[in-house]
Formats: C-alpha cells, sequence, structure tokens
C-alpha cells in the first residue's frame, strides 16, 4: 500500500534527490576549471551531467511508480535489482574516469561539502519514522546515526576551506563517515521483508523504499554518499603518491 506521509516526507525526499542531481552536475561542470576547460565547455558538461542525472532519477523514479518493486514475494525480490543499481551507481562515480575528473578537479571542501545533504535527509527520514512511513531503526530514533555524517561534512568542509583541515582529519571524517553509511544501508536492507531482522510487524518493515519517491533513498542518496567517500579516499590516495 502506498505510504501516505506528509507534504514534509514526500517532498522532502523528492527535493533532496533533485538537489543532489543538480549539485552533482555544477560539480562536474565545476571541476573543469581546474582542468583549464573554458566557460563553454563547462556549460555543456554541465548540461550532459545533468540530462544524465535526471535519466536516472526517471529511470528509478518510474520503475517505482509501475508498482513493480512492492512484490516481495518474488524470487528474486525486484527491488534487489535497486540494491545492487544503487551499489553500482555508486561504484560508477567513484571508481571511473568521472570521479578522476571531480577528484583532479575539486577542492577537498566541495568533495566533502557534497555529503552535507545527508542532515536534511536525516531529518525528513526522522519526520517520516514519527509519522510511521519509515521503520523507526532507519532514524537516529533507532539504529541509524548517519546524521552525524552530515552534521561533520559541513563542519569540516568548512575547516578544508579555510586551509584549517589536516589530512587525518579528512581522513578521520571519510572513514567515520563510509562506516555510517555501511550502517544505515545494512539496516535498511535487513529490514526489507525477506529479511525482517528487525521483526516482521509491518512498522517495523522497510516497504516505503519500494514507492516512488521513497525509492529515490537507495539509487540516489545512498549512491551519492557511496561516491562521496570514494572520491575523498581517492584524493588522499592522489596527494599521499604525490
Amino acid at each position: 500500500m502506498q505510504p501516505h506521509a506528509s507534504p514534509i516526507v514526500s517532498v522532502g525526499i523528492a527535493a533532496v534527490a533533485v538537489a543532489i542531481a543538480i549539485a552533482g552536475a555544477v560539480a562536474y561542470a565545476q571541476a573543469g576549471k581546474a582542468l583549464g576547460e573554458g566557460a563553454e565547455t563547462r556549460r555543456r558538461r554541465f548540461w550532459l551531467a545533468l540530462v544524465v542525472l535526471g535519466a536516472w532519477l526517471a529511470l528509478t523514479g518510474g520503475i517505482a511508480a509501475t508498482g513493480v518493486l512492492t512484490n516481495f514475494a518474488r524470487r528474486p525480490p525486484p527491488i534487489m535489482f535497486i540494491v545492487m543499481g544503487t551499489a553500482a551507481a555508486g561504484l560508477a562515480v567513484g571508481l571511473s574516469p568521472v570521479g578522476r575528473r571531480l577528484v583532479t578537479g575539486l577542492p577537498f571542501a566541495a568533495l566533502i561539502g557534497l555529503q552535507s545533504f545527508r542532515l536534511p535527509l536525516e531529518l525528513v527520514m526522522h519526520r517520516a519514522a514519527r509519522e510511521g512511513v519509515m521503520p523507526v531503526q532507519m532514524s537516529f530514533s533507532g539504529w541509524n546515526f548517519d546524521i552525524l555524517a552530515g552534521v561533520s561534512a559541513i563542519v569540516v568542509s568548512v575547516l578544508a576551506a579555510k586551509g584549517r583541515a589536516p589530512r587525518p582529519l579528512i581522513a578521520a571524517f571519510n572513514v567515520t563517515g563510509a562506516l555510517l553509511l555501511v550502517n544505515v544501508a545494512a539496516i535498511g536492507v535487513s529490514s526489507l521483508p525477506m529479511f525482517a531482522a528487525f521483526g516482521a510487524a509491518p512498522e517495523r518493515l522497510n516497504t516505503w523504499l519500494a514507492y516512488f519517491p521513497y525509492v529515490w533513498l537507495a539509487p540516489v542518496m545512498v549512491a551519492a554518499a557511496m561516491a562521496g567517500h570514494l572520491l575523498v579516499a581517492r584524493k588522499l590516495l592522489a596527494q599521499r603518491r604525490a
């Protein structure tokens, strides 16, 4: 059954997803400055990235809108393809030439700052849990502490912009944030109906992920956070080798 969430939750989730897509397109284009690209080239790259990211939003959102993801009894459950697509998208951005462009062209402040979306996202998810739309274990009232990654991303990115974030601090943020991401991802997957690790009661099952726009929580938000940590790790390694 389609979750009956308030506009704060439904619009909030959609707004964070769209904001991530726009920020990603801007970052991809702005990385060209350090690579010597002209304004017109950067403009074209922005629109190219926005089209690609928009297509990803449309594809994943469209699949959820068909209702196919709600069939948890099917083997394999269709929702698992979203889970696998999330990992593939995060790896594709973080380890591909696209990631190399971002690592080379953007400073730590920008790469870390992009992770700040996790603060408003967690606030919306907390509201979803209070409304009974999302299982409580996926919020900071339960076992999800990813809000700490969002808050620390803001602090560390500001320090990095001022040149006051040493490499150990950036590395510590990246490792801690990655562990928090693994934690929430594991909670989300284990709360799916076919695993029901936190109980089989309806309020304990992660079924909202199968509906639009909540489906974007995995292939957009989790994938973006995953890619972000890979990019910071790549930049740290590149500087160490240099």
